[in-house]
């Protein structure tokens, strides 16, 4: 009989191996590609987008885990909507067209940042969930943090001291990085559903 910490530690390596996997074959994929450009979906865009398609579904299996309970069977549900949301966004590249209405896109994903910060705090106080889920979704909104003052620093707020390229490169594996810190979280939420269940 494998104990909940034993299971639990488990997924996690098998998670922390699937993502570096993935982390390495988009970034190579990229290089393969060529220059990053925000006037189309980059590889990144289009592997941040399928975390973010994951991330929906798994949301909707937190959301039939809680169908018994409305508030939170709503949330899940809006979730989800969200995260299919941004996944979309990502493939099809429409905030980078924002600008020519509102000035720049930090804008909104100053918003996305701020609707993160209150989305988590809001899973926090209905679901309380174990230390490893919340310490995965601190890390990924220090790292949301993170992506977005790099995303800032581009000339439109400020300017980083550091070639744009690598500026740009490393706001891409941030954004991955922190989708895949709160897909682990989520993972990890919905494995302890399931064996609350058993």
């Amino acid at each position: 009989m494998v104990r909940q910490s034993d299971r639990q530690a488990i997924i996690l390596w098998l998670l922390g191996l699937f993502f570096t996997v993935f982390m390495i074959c988009a970034i190579i994929l990229q290089i393969r590609d060529g220059e990053l450009s925000p006037s189309y979906a980059s590889v990144f865009d289009l592997f941040c987008g399928g975390l973010l398609w994951i991330a929906s579904f798994i949301a909707l299996l937190v959301a039939a885990d809680r169908v018994a309970f409305p508030v939170k069977f709503t949330m899940w549900l809006t979730v989800s909507a969200l995260a299919g949301a941004l996944a979309i966004d990502e493939l099809f590249e429409f905030h980078e067209r924002s600008s020519e209405v509102i000035g720049d896109d930090d804008y909104i994903k100053a918003l996305i940042w701020l609707f993160a910060g209150v989305g988590l705090y809001t899973i926090y106080r209905l679901e309380n969930p174990p230390i490893f889920v919340r310490r995965l979704f601190i890390v990924g909104f220090i790292v949301q943090t993170a992506y977005l003052l790099v995303d800032a620093g581009d000339g439109d707020f400020y300017v980083l001291p550091v070639p744009k390229g690598i500026a740009t490169w490393t706001e891409e594996i941030l954004e991955l990085l922190f989708v895949q810190c709160y897909l682990a979280g989520l993972v990890l939420l919905h494995a302890r559903s399931g064996r609350q269940k058993n």
